[in-house]
């Protein structure tokens, strides 16, 4: 039986959580709440969207506001150097600006969520727009499931994951995070760095 994967969320992070997912070999269901994908997306960088940066990590991570160290273990799943190559190998050109900042060549954010629906399509990740998520269902500490608005009940398959907080029946959707490289046991893709322009 394949596993199934619900993700709660159609920005950035939930576009690639799918991608990775899906390219893993999982069924993977796309839940947004607005009419479209990557709204927020489409508003970074001044709408040019700065894809990541290409500093070390070390010096990145000194830029980060507080206490950047966090960000260790994320890089060792999946570097900004990852990111690139992601979008590379699909087509998207990518440009470097002052401080290592890296945008589209196209200098439009737009280029960037085309290059995430591409592969959503060719993954046959299921996206369902306009749909909100009630929350999250858990019983004897596990998640089992999401509560849609209109009251449908979607539930993951071949999959189940214990939560590290005190029992609760119910969680804000926005509130968990779980990490998908960890959970499905991707190892981190080890790309080669761009060379830098």
């Amino acid at each position: 039986m394949k596993t199934r994967i619900i993700i709660v969320g159609g920005g950035s992070s939930g576009l690639m959580a799918a991608c990775t997912a899906a390219e893993a070999g999982a069924e993977v269901t796309l839940l947004e709440q607005n009419p479209s994908l990557g709204k927020k997306l489409l508003l970074t960088g001044g709408g040019r969207c700065n894809v990541t940066n290409n500093r070390p990590e070390e010096e990145i991570i000194r830029h980060i506001p507080g206490n950047g160290k966090f960000l260790h273990s994320s890089f060792t799943q999946f570097s900004q150097y990852d990111i690139m190559t992601f979008f590379i190998e699909r087509g998207v050109a990518l440009k470097e600006e002052d401080h290592g900042r890296m945008f589209p060549v196209t200098d439009k954010a737009r280029t960037i969520l085309e290059a995430f629906i591409e592969e959503l399509k060719r993954l046959q990740v299921q996206i369902r727009t306009n749909i909100k998520v009630e929350r999250i269902l858990i019983e004897n500490e596990q998640v089992t499931g999401v509560l849609l608005e209109d009251g449908e009940i979607l539930r993951p398959i071949g999959l189940s994951w214990q939560l590290e907080e005190k029992p609760c029946r119910e969680l804000d959707p926005k509130a968990t995070a779980i990490s998908l490289p960890k959970l499905l046991d991707i190892p981190s893709r080890n790309y080669t760095r761009p060379k830098r322009r």
